[in-house]
């Protein structure tokens, strides 16, 4: 279990890092600094780690359950 919430800390993490990133690049991408496909790759990266933060949390529930099930 204790694997289990450090591994899903660590994954978050990066997550959240990639949000952040995708975040900063909207930003300079409003004030004109980035090509337009730079924008598009941020907005997918951003679209992904979101999507993937679900993937993760819909995936420990599952392992939960499973766990205390035993």
């Amino acid at each position: 279990l204790l694997r289990l919430s450090l591994f899903s800390y660590i994954i978050d993490a990066q997550l959240e890092e990639v949000l952040g990133d995708a975040k900063n690049a909207a930003s300079a991408a409003e004030q004109g600094e980035l090509s337009p496909s730079t924008v598009a790759q941020a907005v997918k990266a951003k679209d992904n780690a979101e999507a993937d933060k679900e993937t993760m949390v819909t995936l420990i529930r599952r392992l939960l359950v499973r766990y205390f099930r035993v």
